[in-house]
């Protein structure tokens, strides 16, 4: 799968996917390219380049976001309109395409129908565990003044719910669900922006007060970042 390095008008093509993509396709494909990115990042020993990959992360995030949330995609295909209305229309008529891409569609229609079908028996699996420790969790919340890592991680254990799970269902590469658990802060991005949205699709997930979780984890977050811009100012 490709990656756009630079910012692009077309989110689309950022994620590579098409323009009558389901929710599910772009969410399959916001997970290949975020793994994609931290692969790279962990391969990379150069700040630089470190650099690099969190600006193609933000525009993937940025993308994905977009494409995911109705109003926001109707806004952004209108724009896309807008745009093509003073591109001159492209034409390929090679021999064998037409045929070829009715193949390949066929093959994408079967793998997403295997994907959707794995994700809706991991949301009724999580769904049901949910259901089934509410009170025990509940009893355990009353006693919770500040979420963070090691709360969530609590939560989860006794809900019966697996990181596996959590990552699956929120597409959200399992190494950066560890150091949330773990307030390993240092293996998370550095822009807030993103741990929030990784920190608010985890407490969804574990039925959590969403606004609540997400607040703390990134009060704590940011608490930890302040030394270390601190000693970039000398």
């Amino acid at each position: 799968m490709s990656i756009h390095h630079k910012e692009c008008d077309n989110y689309y093509q950022v994620l590579n996917v098409p323009t009558d993509a389901t929710t599910e396709e772009i969410r399959k494909a916001y997970k290949e390219a975020s793994e994609k990115i931290q692969a790279n990042a962990e391969e990379s020993h150069s700040s630089f380049a470190n650099e690099e990959n969190e600006q193609i992360l933000r525009n993937v995030t940025k993308a994905y976001m977009v494409l995911v949330d109705p109003p926001s995609r109707a806004q952004h295909d209108t724009n896309l309109k807008q745009q093509q209305a003073f591109s001159p229309p492209r034409t390929d008529d090679t021999p064998g395409k037409k045929f070829s891409s009715i193949e390949t569609s066929k093959n994408k229609s079967d793998l997403l129908g295997n994907h959707l079908a794995q994700r809706s028996e991991i949301r009724n699996k999580i769904s049901q565990k949910n259901k089934i420790s509410l009170e025990t969790v509940n009893d355990f919340l009353t006693s919770v003044e500040h979420y963070n890592g090691k709360i969530l991680q609590e939560i989860r254990k006794i809900k019966s719910i697996e990181l596996e799970e959590i990552a699956q269902e929120t597409c959200i590469r399992q190494t950066y669900l560890v150091a949330i658990e773990n307030d390993d802060y240092l293996k998370l991005p550095s822009a807030a922006v993103y741990v929030r949205s990784f920190v608010n699709n985890y407490a969804r997930c574990l039925d959590l007060p969403v606004e609540k979780v997400t607040e703390d984890y990134i009060q704590n977050f940011k608490q930890h970042q302040q030394p270390k811009q601190s000693k970039g100012i000398f």
